[in-house]
């Protein structure tokens, strides 16, 4: 938990499509959620690197 905490960063182009998908797109936030992970493996294992 540390290693993602420590890596984590997101740009409000991210955090902006997240709540698209909640707001306009009417997912729930763990749908939406696991969308944006899914798009962005890379992103994420980065922040999972220790």
């Amino acid at each position: 938990a540390y290693d993602l905490v420590k890596n984590f960063t997101w740009t409000n182009e991210d955090q902006n499509l997240v709540a698209k998908y909640i707001a306009e797109d009417k997912m729930t936030p763990e749908a939406a959620a696991k969308k944006w992970v899914d798009a962005n493996r890379a992103k994420v294992d980065a922040w999972l690197k220790g």
